[in-house]
């Protein structure tokens, strides 16, 4: 999902910032309200279903916040090269 804060823009490389498009890139309030949406919506999933999401910069913590208020429960992380939190593993109560 979007979720990179437009602030950010200026930190981006230019392969991410000037090809991808800007609706899959940059999320309002840095991806917080998509969040809460994906993993209240993630109830429709059955029981033991896994949700692989990549997540920004700092939006862990917004993650497993979300994540406790859903049906979801966070089963790992993955880091990227810099040891930034990139991608999280949900599985569905």
């Amino acid at each position: 999902p979007p979720y990179i804060d437009l602030a950010e823009t200026p930190t981006l490389s230019p392969e991410v910032c000037n090809f991808e498009p800007h609706l899959a890139l940059f999320s309002p309030d840095a991806g917080d309200s998509t969040l809460a949406r994906l993993f209240t919506e993630s109830a429709a999933l059955p029981s033991g279903a896994a949700l692989v999401v990549e997540i920004g910069y700092g939006q862990l913590d917004a993650a497993r916040r979300h994540a406790s208020a859903s049906t979801l429960h966070l089963a790992g992380t993955c880091k990227d090269y810099s040891g930034t939190p990139r991608v999280l593993t949900l599985r569905r109560r």
